[in-house]
């Protein structure tokens, strides 16, 4: 394989990387996946790399340096806050994130700590792992039916948070 279609996953928790290598194997490029950790795993395992895909490991301006041959650094997650963009930026090197990952389950779960808060559960919760069941641990409790839930919030997170409270509303 040519050595400008070497693509590397510095890691990722999910267990299966079926899709990437079906999106890339028309493409004819060369996939590997790693359990990075450092930066210097980073460097050992991404030589000679022109992608990196990562979720958690850093790439940083000492990756940039000990890569010459990289392109492009794609993050698994909506933000970017293990890639040195500057660096990038000074190497020449893209940088994508993926956007959309996990709004959805991130505006449920929003919702769901805002019931439980509501609730008390959090309250009751540590009552019982101390050995004590007092229902009045979780007070004040309100109904849910009298109360006004808003969301602050006009980008993807707070728009999914707006429609999944339609989802729930009961007539």
């Amino acid at each position: 394989m040519a050595a400008d279609r070497r693509v590397v996953i510095t890691d990722c928790n999910h267990a299966d990387v079926s899709q990437e290598r079906g999106i890339l194997r028309d493409a004819h490029v060369d996939l590997e996946r790693a359990d990075c950790h450092t930066e210097e795993d980073v460097i050992r395992e991404g030589a000679g790399a022109t992608v990196l895909i990562s979720q958690y490991a850093p790439v940083t301006a000492r990756v940039f340096e000990a890569l010459p041959s990289l392109r492009l650094v794609v993050r698994y997650g909506a933000g970017v806050d293990n890639v040195d963009v500057d660096a990038a930026t000074r190497h020449g090197v893209w940088v994508a994130n993926v956007p959309d990952y996990c709004t959805e389950e991130v505006a449920d779960h929003a919702i769901q700590l805002m019931l439980c808060l509501l609730r008390g559960i959090v309250r009751l919760d540590r009552s019982v792992h101390y050995g004590r069941w007092n229902y009045e641990d979780g007070q004040p409790l309100r109904r849910l039916r009298t109360l006004v839930l808003g969301v602050v919030g006009c980008g993807r997170i707070g728009t999914l948070q707006r429609h999944a409270q339609e989802r729930f509303r009961c007539a």
